[in-house]
């Protein structure tokens, strides 16, 4: 028998959806791959983000792009029972386990209005100004505006349903910075999520090293 070396790729386990909804445009395609992206800092996070996109590789999803993965899966939960709940199951354990960012993240202001980035510093960056500021506790009404500024969706019910089903129908947190900070105080936003409840976290310190899922968005 002679010496010889053999190599056997990895299975990519991914879920592949098809006319995802978000922000008033349905894209044809879209894949969210079981393997997250490295454990890194925000800020690093931000820039494999970037450098990952331009490549045509699988790229890091904003707080929103989240909720409209969610919404889809939710809203295929009858007709298509064991793949939804496949997904489900597979993102319950990754915030359950892993505590992942998204790409999503708060500027709190000493006087004006929060800043909401989404892509902070990349090229697909964008902001919302909004009060996100606030007490911790089990999202209700009068936290509509912060989360619509969080998520982009102005349905706070829908939102509670669907992140509400996604941790096997536990209440919806939110966490973020209680009062006004003396000077800018900037957090990452993750989610996260334990058998009690799922946490929509404004309040992520940058510096810690979490990892994010990977999506490949196609028109």
């Amino acid at each position: 028998m002679t010496d010889e070396i053999d190599y056997v790729a990895p299975s990519d386990g991914k879920f592949i959806f098809r006319n995802v909804s978000h922000n008033g445009r349905v894209y044809s395609r879209v894949t969210l791959f079981e393997e997250l992206s490295p454990t890194m800092n925000f800020e690093k996070l931000l820039m494999y983000h970037e450098t990952e996109k331009k490549k045509g590789n699988p790229s890091l999803m904003d707080l929103p792009w989240h909720i409209s993965l969610f919404e889809k899966a939710h809203g295929l939960r009858e007709t298509h029972p064991d793949k939804s709940g496949r997904f489900r199951n597979f993102v319950q354990g990754v915030l359950r386990s892993q505590y992942p960012y998204t790409t999503t993240s708060v500027d709190y202001v000493p006087e004006e209005k929060d800043i909401v980035w989404g892509y902070k510093g990349t090229s697909d960056k964008y902001s919302v100004s909004e009060n996100i500021i606030g007490p911790d506790r089990e999202i209700v009404s009068v936290d509509a505006e912060a989360v619509t500024a969080l998520t982009s969706n102005s349905n706070l019910e829908q939102v509670k349903n669907v992140l509400s089903w996604i941790n096997g129908k536990t209440p919806v947190w939110i966490w973020r910075v209680n009062s006004k900070p003396k000077t800018l105080d900037e957090r990452a936003v993750g989610l996260g999520a334990g058998s009690v409840r799922l946490g929509l976290g404004a309040d992520g310190y940058p510096a810690v090293l979490y990892p994010a899922f990977r999506v490949l968005i196609e028109d």
